[in-house]
């Protein structure tokens, strides 16, 4: 019998549970390596792809089974479509397990994804688009920058509409958490405390 080939991932945290990304309780996947490299990036010790971070997607969904309740999950970086094969390996496998919500952030926009990854996005429930321009600041909470966008690609109703609330959320929340390489912030801070948290302020 022919196995499976497994699929190789590289990232820089698995959480769960996570409250800050997205709505209820989730499990956050954060990809590693980032060739887009927004100025003044909060995440800029995730550009870099290396070896502590490779895994395999078998693995992290294994890992993923075993939480629970799960509401949802958040998927990073990062820049998850540069793992391409990866992301999508993973989302199906997150469908296969019976995960509902899945919510991707990417900095590339929407129109060029449809393009590239049309089989991706239509496994994903929310994507959130658009690399951060430092400057544009925006009062929502669930991004960086006000050129970014929600695009709701879900046709389960429930979804629709708690996404379509979501999307005037202004209370953010930051959460601390302590992973195998140290303590990290999972959520979106405003851009002032995004340049205090980057200078070592806060």
């Amino acid at each position: 019998m022919a196995h499976t080939p497994l699929h190789t991932v590289y990232l820089t945290a698995l959480h769960y549970p996570v409250y800050a990304l997205g709505l209820g309780r989730r499990i956050g996947v954060w990809f590693q390596g980032c060739s887009i490299r927004c100025d003044g990036c909060i995440a800029r010790d995730e550009w870099e792809v290396t070896d502590t971070g490779q895994t395999t997607v078998e693995e992290v969904l294994g890992r993923i089974a075993g939480f629970s309740p799960v509401d949802g999950a958040t998927i990073s970086g990062g820049e998850p479509f540069d793992q391409p094969e990866a992301l999508y390996a993973l989302v199906l496998g997150m469908r296969g397990i019976g995960i509902d919500d899945i919510l991707c952030y990417s900095g590339y926009e929407y129109r060029r994804l449809c393009g590239l990854f049309p089989h991706t996005l239509s496994s994903i429930d929310v994507l959130v688009d658009g690399g951060f321009v430092n400057g544009l600041n925006t009062p929502y909470a669930w991004k960086g920058s006000d050129n970014q966008e929600m695009v709701i690609l879900s046709a389960n109703e429930s979804i629709i509409s708690a996404y379509g609330q979501y999307r005037n959320e202004t209370r953010r929340k930051i959460q601390i958490i302590e992973g195998h390489s140290g303590i990290f912030a999972a959520g979106i801070p405003t851009q002032e405390h995004a340049e205090a948290l980057r200078n070592g302020f806060i």
